[in-house]
């Protein structure tokens, strides 16, 4: 719930606008710019070096809902599906200024 209401503040700040290509609406993402979502991850689970990631799922899950750095609006950006395909691959993760 709350990764679907972090996503809809990007979207809602960027108009639901692709901050690449200026389409509006349409198959949305949100995308982690500033800091490569893994990045976040690998601090969260650095954190709890006594949790295992496959055999504390369940804690994790819980403990990752209040990291702040997974639900900071300023780290993401509204792509559009193909403009998100395409910045993965050429691997450009800073946000459009």
């Amino acid at each position: 719930p709350r990764y679907i209401k972090w996503r809809f503040k990007v979207f809602g700040r960027d108009n639901f606008i692709c901050q690449k290509c200026g389409v509006r609406g349409g198959s949305l993402e949100a995308h982690h710019c500033y800091k490569k979502f893994s990045t976040i991850l690998q601090e969260f689970l650095q954190t709890y070096p006594q949790l295992g990631p496959i055999k504390d799922k369940e804690k994790l899950t819980e403990l990752s809902q209040t990291y702040e750095p997974f639900w900071d609006i300023n780290n993401g950006q509204t792509l559009y599906y193909d403009c998100h395909i395409l910045l993965e691959r050429l691997m450009k993760t800073k946000c459009k200024q």
